[in-house]
C-alpha cells in the first residue's frame, strides 16, 4: 500500500475520537426545561426566566405566535349557555263522559305564573269524543302540572308520551351577533348625523333612510331572539284526551229538517235581493232604452231621406 492512501486511512480512522475529545474539551452540554418555558442560547439550552401574562401579550402585539396559557385556554372553551326547545306530548285514552271534564282540568290547572295557554278544542258530537290542549309550561312546574291534569286518574289511561328536543343555541348567537352588528352600524350612522360635514341636505337623508332601515332590522332580531327566549325557557306541552268509539249507532243532529227550516228564510232572503239588484239597474235600463230608440229612430228617417232635390221634386 502506497504511503498517502496509508495517511488517508488512519486519518478517516481516527477522525471520530478527535472529534469526540474536542467536544469534550469544551464542555457538556446541559438541557434543563421547566413548566414555564426554555430559551436557546448558543448551542446550549439552559432554563429561561418565569414567563408571566403580560409576557404573552406582549408577544402577541408584535404578532408572535405564544401558547396559550391555561387561564386564556379555559377562558376559550367556556361553553354558552345552551337554548334547547323541549317538547312533550301526551295522549290519553279517557272515558267518553270525561273527556270534557279531564279538559276543563287541563285549562284551570294551567297558572299565568308558569303557565301559557297556547290553545285548545274538545270535541262532543260523533262517535268519538276527543279534546286537545297546547301549553308551556317552566321545565321544573312539569310533573306538578300532569299531576293536577290526571287528578285521581279516574277513566283515564295514558297510551303513549313522547319527548323532543331541538338545540337553537347557534340560531340564537348567530341572530344575537347579527344584531350587534347593526347596533354597531346605527351608532355609526348617528355620529355621521352629528358630524359637521354632514351639510348636506341630500346627505341627511340618505343617513336618516339608512337609520330607519338599521332600525327596522334590530327591532325584528330582537323580536326573534324574544320568540327563541319564550321557546327555550318554557317547555311545550300537547296533551290529547280521546274515547273508544262507540259500536252501536251514533244519533247525528238533525241536518234534513235544519235544511228545510231554512228553506222559507233563503227564499226570501235571496228574492230581496234579486229586488235591490233589480231596483239598482232600472234607471239605467230606461236610459238606455230611450237612447236606443232615439237612435232608431234617428237611422230610419236618414234611410228613407231622398239622394238629390230634383228626386224630391218629381
Amino acid at each position: 500500500m502506497k504511503r498517502h492512501q496509508l495517511i488517508c486511512f488512519y486519518g478517516v480512522l481516527l477522525a471520530p475520537f478527535v472529534g469526540a475529545g474536542v467536544l469534550l474539551s469544551i464542555g457538556p452540554t446541559s438541557i434543563e426545561s421547566s413548566d414555564a418555558g426554555f430559551k436557546v442560547e448558543a448551542s446550549r439550552v439552559v432554563r429561561g426566566p418565569e414567563v408571566s401574562a403580560a409576557s404573552f401579550a406582549d408577544f402577541a402585539a408584535k404578532g408572535m405566535p405564544v401558547a396559550s396559557s391555561p387561564a386564556r385556554m379555559a377562558s376559550e372553551t367556556n361553553v354558552p349557555d345552551r337554548k334547547v326547545q323541549e317538547t312533550h306530548r301526551f295522549e290519553f285514552e279517557a272515558d267518553r263522559d270525561q273527556v270534557a271534564v279531564y279538559f276543563d282540568r287541563a285549562v284551570s290547572a294551567c297558572d299565568p305564573a308558569w303557565c301559557t295557554m297556547l290553545d285548545g278544542s274538545v270535541s262532543t258530537q260523533g262517535a268519538s269524543h276527543h279534546a286537545s290542549v297546547n301549553v308551556r309550561v317552566d321545565p321544573d312546574m312539569l310533573d306538578p302540572y300532569m299531576a293536577d291534569v290526571k287528578g285521581e286518574g279516574v277513566g283515564l289511561e295514558l297510551r303513549t308520551h313522547s319527548q323532543s328536543s331541538q338545540d337553537r343555541t347557534t340560531e340564537f348567537q348567530d341572530v344575537s351577533a347579527r344584531q350587534k352588528s347593526q347596533e354597531a352600524l346605527r351608532d355609526r350612522l348617528l355620529e355621521l348625523t352629528k358630524s359637521p360635514k354632514a351639510n348636506d341636505v341630500g346627505d341627511l337623508l340618505n343617513i336618516e333612510r339608512e337609520l330607519a332601515r338599521v332600525q327596522g332590522q334590530i327591532e325584528s332580531m330582537d323580536a326573534r331572539l324574544r320568540s327563541i327566549d319564550a321557546l327555550t325557557n318554557r317547555t311545550s306541552v300537547h296533551i290529547a284526551f280521546r274515547s273508544e268509539a262507540l259500536a252501536g249507532p251514533v244519533s247525528h243532529p238533525p241536518y234534513i229538517s235544519n235544511a228545510l227550516n231554512e228553506v222559507g228564510f233563503l227564499v226570501s232572503k235571496n228574492t230581496g235581493q234579486v229586488i235591490r239588484i233589480i231596483a239598482a239597474l232600472l234607471p239605467y235600463v230606461l236610459c238606455l232604452g230611450l237612447l236606443a230608440f232615439f237612435v232608431f229612430r234617428i237611422l230610419r228617417l236618414r234611410k228613407w231621406k231622398p239622394a238629390n232635390p230634383s228626386e224630391k221634386a218629381e
